[in-house]
């Protein structure tokens, strides 16, 4: 794969700095601004250390440039003829469209559950999990502190996707937002009024993406 390619850059830059902004605002807001006001709300006494916040940074860096690379194998070789990634919105309508971001929340839901459960088996658990368990008090910082090995089973979930449904890429940049969020929020660490999972939060979303864009929909 050509990683001298102008394409594959242009995903790295997207992935990193997708991360980079969203980790940067919940430190701001959690560990910073507010680090004194809402330091009861934190679920754990105290905060990470400085070696805790450049691991966990440093694996994400490397984290951003697996996932730019399988996002251009995948999207940006010939291997894009094997997925069914569409390209004008009129092929499945603007209903399919909103629809598809809450299927591909419950497709990665049930991903994660699984190839979490089978990473967490003894016999490989220190070579793909062990580095994002070294986060005991994870800051925004651990959204993307993965081994390289888990690093690359995470970003399968866009591989089953690609495979398995029609999907537009607006529709998957509008998906890894929401897991982007989501993931920050929960690794922040901090109850503002309640601390729901990851997963509850995602679906909750899902249904406000339905209720907020079934009917504009009909607008186009």
């Amino acid at each position: 794969m050509p990683f001298w390619s102008y394409n594959y850059w242009l995903i790295l830059l997207i992935v990193f700095l997708r991360y980079l902004v969203m980790s940067v605002v919940a430190y701001l807001v959690f560990y910073v601004i507010f680090r004194h006001r809402w330091a009861f709300r934190k679920i754990q006494i105290g905060f990470p250390k400085g070696p805790d916040y450049r691991r966990e940074f440093l694996y994400s860096v490397l984290t951003a440039f697996i996932f730019a690379g399988i996002g251009y194998s995948l999207f940006g070789t010939g291997l894009r003829n094997y997925t069914q990634l569409y390209l004008n919105m009129a092929d499945y309508g603007w209903g399919y469209f909103w629809l598809s971001i809450p299927l591909m929340l419950i497709i990665h839901d049930t991903y994660f559950y699984w190839t979490h459960r089978a990473m967490h088996h003894p016999s490989v658990f220190r070579w793909f999990h062990k580095v994002h368990h070294l986060s005991t008090n994870p800051a925004p910082w651990a959204s993307f502190a993965f081994h390289p090995l888990e690093a690359i089973v995470e970003a399968g979930i866009i591989v089953v996707i690609a495979l398995i449904m029609p999907v537009h890429p607006l529709a998957i940049g509008l998906f890894l937002l929401i897991m982007i969020l989501t993931n920050v929020f929960h690794l922040a660490e901090n109850q503002l009024v309640c601390k729901p999972s990851s997963s509850l939060v995602r679906a909750n979303l899902s249904i406000c993406f339905l209720i907020l864009f079934s009917t504009a929909s009909f607008l186009f």
